[in-house]
């Protein structure tokens, strides 16, 4: 599960994602923050869908066989299926919901 934020002030649940994470050892969690994280542990820092191309999804194994749920503003989601697409992934397995932000 990977979420994106500005700061850590506007990334809700982080303390109920970690310790859901701490119980389910088949559940990740990643946060990662567009502006500085303020040296918190754990945290990246970027564009969420980059974040997630350099760490996990370029060296997925079989990517174009996952499915994938992305929701966020318009713009993240655009930069994230087209990430997906230029990947391998197929459109049919990239579910998404607008924010409409």
């Amino acid at each position: 599960f990977w979420y994106g934020a500005r700061s850590h002030r506007d990334a809700p649940y982080v303390d109920e994602m970690a310790a859901f994470a701490e119980r389910h050892p088949n559940f990740k969690w990643r946060l990662v923050l567009s502006e500085d994280s303020g040296a918190v542990a754990d945290v990246q820092t970027g564009l969420v869908h980059e974040a997630a191309r350099d760490t996990l999804l370029r060296s997925h194994p079989d990517l174009a066989a996952c499915d994938f749920y992305v929701c966020g503003p318009p713009a993240m989601l655009e930069a994230t299926r087209k990430l997906l697409q230029e990947l391998g992934v197929s459109e049919e397995r990239i579910a998404f919901d607008d924010f409409k932000v």
